[in-house]
């Protein structure tokens, strides 16, 4: 009974007993080429999470500037549909007064109607947005079209306040200055939407081509 407790002692003490020889120095080899690998692989998950984070930042700033694009269109198309009709009206009061027909009156006042109600909101609404993407980027593509379309939004309020409707005079250089604004606003908003378009594009890849790249870089 007494050897068997001295063998069993002896049995365990073996398994504790350093290993002699070349066993030892293949223990750490193998020890330190699994922390290499190990190593490197966590280095390259945290930078492929860090390029992730950074192109998913970017896909949020672009989607806000292409969104702010849209709502510059929006306004600008709105402005540009009152404004035609605006400058059709006006038309058609100048041929009724060479007519001579009285309804200009009537005109002039269903104009002053206009401009208070539907011409001033909508070039509110159009400022509001050039400035919201103003504010947004100063991107060399689209920050320099922005401030040509506020500079010709600036002068719509004086030109309409500045028309007198019983002066044809007035009322035709009225309606020119109003059409060159036109025209620059509908140039510029071209610009901006195919800046948007060509210059903040989405950038993460979908879950195919991320998968491909992965296996190209293994």
């Amino acid at each position: 009974m007494k050897e068997t407790v001295q063998q069993v002692t002896e049995q365990a003490d073996e398994g504790f007993r350093f290993t002699q020889g070349w066993g030892s120095v293949g223990t750490i080899v193998i020890a330190l080429v699994a922390l290499t690998v190990s190593a490197y692989y966590n280095r390259r998950t945290l930078a492929e999470a860090e390029r992730r984070q950074t192109e998913q930042r970017r896909d949020d700033y672009n989607h806000h500037v292409r969104t702010a694009a849209v709502e510059i269109a929006t306004a600008c198309m709105e402005w540009m549909q009152i404004d035609s009709g605006y400058r059709i009206g006006l038309k058609l009061m100048l041929d009724a007064r060479t007519a001579e027909n009285r309804v200009e009156e009537e005109l002039a006042q269903q104009f002053a109607r206009t401009k208070d109600n539907e011409f001033f909101p909508a070039e509110r609404r159009m400022r509001s947005a050039l400035y919201s993407m103003h504010l947004l980027t100063r991107s060399p593509h689209i920050d320099p079209h922005i401030s040509t379309m506020l500079r010709a939004v600036d002068e719509l309020r004086p030109t309409i306040n500045d028309i007198n409707y019983s002066d044809a005079a007035s009322v035709r250089s009225g309606c020119e200055t109003l059409k060159k604004r036109s025209d620059v606003l509908r140039e510029q908003l071209a610009h901006v939407v195919n800046n948007a378009r060509a210059h903040f594009p989405f950038t993460l890849l979908d879950s195919a081509e991320q998968k491909q790249r992965w296996l190209r870089k293994v």
